[in-house]
């Protein structure tokens, strides 16, 4: 059995696909602890996983801030010992390094939270990690930033580190979605033939076939014939004068007031974005209502299932949806990593399990 820890949490996108992952696999998982600073994240991971230790609402959790949590306390919710630990998972705030953020990088607050993730790596010593972020993360500064968080891996024993850059559309996501994903192992574990996975979808060609895989999915494959009663699926009630310019908008155009696109039925859709805390998800327009995506339709974007329900007011639960991974991208990725984590001596070198007494002072501090 693995036994992982999982840091941002959020709606839960990257850990589904892991639970799918290990199914697909024929492999037991078990999720020890996982943390999120968002109460709405919290109560809907409670929501649907009820048995889940989450760290943020217990005295002394700190609200599940990750500046004020330090690994000791993690490794005691999770009943773990230094590297005994198969797997840290997490996707630090991205907004800081996102092209469409102001793009300061470690100068933001967000950013920062990236090296609390080292950090956390750092002490649990797990065998290995994966850190997802914006593609745009690679290129801040130069490419100084990401060289930075490289750095502090190799320091801290990960001297194995893969970077792949994937774009979800390529596996099944009806959304055009480019994400990093920064994959560490610890030191004498071998990696040699881990590689990222091959894209299984492709853009059509003239004619609208792809004789080498799948056709992209598109918005038309998600949207079309929802059932009723579906979870998180209430509309927003705009104004006669904002229906009015949605319904003037083509497909594909952009409302040059608000800044939001309407879809293309028949294309995938654009990268489902996040917001800020006072505009809500920014939710695309539908292709044939002149109104905003609803949350459920959002979160089919991103390929969330519909028994995953999300708790919070409406600007909660977009943002949740926009923050995640989304769960088929995290399948395949991590599908891969737990093959190789569970066959029979990736690590002939591993040390004896011992327990760093002076790691555990440092980290108690």
């Amino acid at each position: 059995m693995l036994k992982y820890i999982s840091l941002f949490s959020g709606g839960f996108g990257l850990d589904l696909g892991i639970e799918q992952a290990a199914y697909k696999s024929n492999v037991q998982i078990d999720l020890r602890v996982c943390l999120d600073i968002s109460l709405a994240a919290r109560e809907t991971i409670r929501l649907n996983r009820p048995s889940l230790n989450v760290i943020g609402d217990n005295e002394g959790d700190f609200g599940g801030d990750l500046y004020q949590i330090n690994s000791n306390l993690i490794l005691q919710r999770a009943n773990l010992a230094i590297k005994e630990a198969d797997l840290v998972v997490g996707g630090p705030p991205c907004q800081s390094f996102s092209i469409l953020g102001n793009r300061q990088g470690f100068e933001d607050p967000r950013g920062n939270l990236m090296l609390e993730f080292v950090r956390v790596v750092r002490e649990i010593q797990p065998k290995c990690f994966v850190m997802e972020n914006v593609a745009g993360f690679l290129s801040v500064d130069k490419g100084k930033s990401y060289q930075k968080v490289i750095d502090l891996f190799t320091e801290a024993g990960y001297l194995n580190t893969l970077t792949w850059v994937l774009d979800a559309v390529n596996f099944g996501v009806p959304q055009f979605r480019r994400r990093v994903f920064i994959i560490g192992f610890r030191e004498g574990m071998e990696v040699r033939g881990l590689v990222p996975p091959d894209s299984t979808y492709f853009p059509p060609d003239a004619i609208g076939n792809n004789r080498n895989g799948l056709i992209y999915r598109c918005v038309r494959d998600v949207l079309e014939n929802m059932p009723d009663g579906l979870a998180n699926n209430e509309r927003r009630i705009h104004s006669e004068r904002v229906r009015t310019r949605y319904e003037q908008l083509v497909q594909g155009a952009r409302d040059r007031i608000d800044h939001t696109d309407r879809l293309a039925w028949d294309r995938p859709s654009g990268t489902v974005l996040v917001g800020s805390t006072r505009g809500g998800g920014r939710p695309f327009i539908h292709p044939f209502e002149p109104r905003h995506l609803t949350v459920r339709e959002a979160a089919r974007l991103q390929g969330f299932p519909d028994d995953w329900v999300f708790a919070g007011n409406q600007t909660d639960q977009y943002r949740q949806v926009g923050n995640a991974i989304p769960p088929l991208l995290s399948e395949v990725v991590t599908r891969q990593i737990i093959a190789f984590l569970t066959q029979e001596n990736p690590n002939p070198n591993e040390e004896t399990l011992e327990t760093n007494e002076n790691l555990l002072l440092e980290m108690a501090k």
